[in-house]
This record gives structure tokens, C-alpha cells and sequence, in this order.
């Protein structure tokens, strides 16, 4: 019976430092000697690469940016011990002054054998996907703003006769229109995607389809979208009715 990965002991110490295009990778054994020398691999290979040279038995850290989750659910599932360095102390425990790709890589495998790496938590996915959904509302929600404040900016720039009740009121909701930056079917289809990605426990036990519709109602958009094109490819989303017969609240008052 083959030991589980975990288990087995640490004989190789990789870093990765990850850049636009590509990732600089490189490995020692416990007596800092080069067991895998300092490389480049495309970002487009890496996936490949990582599953044919990763092994139980290797210990590596990824240093943060913005794209390591991905590197990082890639690599976790093929060695005995994955980690993640945050970046900027890092740096602090081990300013170089000559830098290079090779020195990053080298800085990242020293802090890794003598097992001080200053690490970052790794969220689990349905965490990162919440964390993904609340910085698209943001993003909507800072739009919706800032074309408020250039409608409020025209009005008075042209000296502009107001609606009756006011410029933003509920009464005049009808004549303006919602996410003008942002059509339904993107939003529809990033909500699909999300949903894709999460478990049935984080869906509240709708499925992709059902979920992706009830976070348009709760946004106010889209309730007579049933299909989003993309690439060629129709994907279907649930009615309005079937959601409002899950979740009452999201129906207008009457």
C-alpha cells in the first residue's frame, strides 16, 4: 500500500516565484544543494510541467500575487507540503541586495528548510469564491456610485429642471437604467461561473443554475433572463418563478 504523500518525509525544498508569463522555479535538498535547477516554465505549461517533476517528498512555497490561488490548487494535491509566503515579509527577513530571479528562488528555499516562512492562511475555495463575488459587488456597487455623482454633476453643471420627487428617488427608478456599465448576461454568466465553482453547502443547496439567478434578483437584474450566449454556447439559468418559490422574500411587495 503506497504511503499517503503527507507522510512522507521532506527531501527536496522548492520555491516558486511567480511572474506575468511565466514561473521561476527551482529546488535544493536539506544541504542547499541544487537538486533542481533554477528555471523558467510558461504559465500555459505549467500544469504539465508541475504533474511530471512534482513529487511526494517535496516541500514548496509560492511567494503571494495576484494569480497563486491557481499555482497553488495546482501544486498542493502532488507534494508532501505546500506553502505560502507573504511576500512583503519575505522581504523584510531577507532583503537581498542583488536581485534576480535565481536569488528570489534561492532567498525562498533558504527560509523553507530552516522553516521559518512567514505564511499566509490559504482560504479554502468556497471562501475564495464568496471573496470573488463580494469584490464584483464592490466593483458594481463603486460604479453605480460614481455615475450617480456624474448625473448629480450634470444637473447642476446645465442648470437641469429635476423630475418630480427628486433626481434618485424610487419614484423614478423605472426611467433610469440599472448597471448601464455592466449588461445582464455578463453579470448572469459571471454568476454562473461562480456557481460552478462552489459546493452545494455554499449554494445553500440550490444548484449553479438556481444560484446564478438568485444572485441577479438579489442585484435586481435580470429577472426575465433565461439564457446567456457566450463563445457560441447557450447556457440556460432557472426562471425567475422557480427562485421566488425557493426564496418568497426576493418577491416585490405587492
Amino acid at each position: 500500500m503506497n504511503p499517503h504523500p503527507k507522510s512522507i518525509p521532506i527531501q527536496r525544498y522548492i520555491g516558486i516565484d511567480i511572474h506575468k508569463h511565466y514561473l521561476m522555479i527551482g529546488g535544493q535538498n536539506r544541504h542547499q544543494e541544487w537538486t533542481l535547477r533554477p528555471r523558467k516554465v510558461q504559465v500555459s505549461r505549467f500544469r504539465d510541467w508541475a504533474e511530471k517533476n512534482f513529487q511526494p517528498g517535496d516541500a514548496v512555497v509560492i511567494e503571494t500575487t495576484g494569480s497563486v490561488w491557481d499555482i497553488y490548487d495546482i501544486v498542493a494535491p502532488l507534494v508532501t507540503r505546500t506553502l505560502v509566503a507573504h511576500a512583503r515579509k519575505v522581504r523584510q527577513i531577507a532583503e537581498a541586495r542583488v536581485k534576480t530571479d535565481k536569488e528570489d528562488i534561492k532567498r525562498l528555499i533558504t527560509l523553507l528548510i530552516a522553516d521559518i516562512v512567514p505564511e499566509v492562511w490559504v482560504p479554502p475555495m468556497h471562501v475564495r469564491e464568496l471573496r470573488s463575488l463580494i469584490s464584483f459587488r464592490w466593483r458594481l456597487t463603486k460604479q453605480i456610485t460614481m455615475s450617480k455623482n456624474r448625473l448629480h454633476s450634470v444637473v447642476q453643471r446645465f442648470n437641469l429642471d429635476l423630475p418630480e420627487g427628486g433626481l434618485l428617488t424610487d419614484k423614478n427608478k423605472s426611467k433610469r437604467e440599472p448597471y448601464r456599465h455592466f449588461d445582464e448576461e455578463t453579470i448572469a454568466y459571471k454568476m454562473l461561473i461562480w456557481s460552478w465553482a462552489m459546493d452545494e453547502k455554499s449554494r445553500h443547496g440550490m444548484t449553479p443554475q438556481q444560484f446564478a439567478k438568485y444572485g441577479l434578483l438579489r442585484l435586481g437584474v435580470g429577472q426575465d433572463l433565461e439564457r446567456i450566449e457566450r463563445g457560441g454556447a447557450l447556457r440556460r439559468i432557472a426562471p425567475t418563478e422557480e427562485i421566488l418559490a425557493l426564496k418568497p422574500e426576493l418577491a416585490p411587495p405587492r
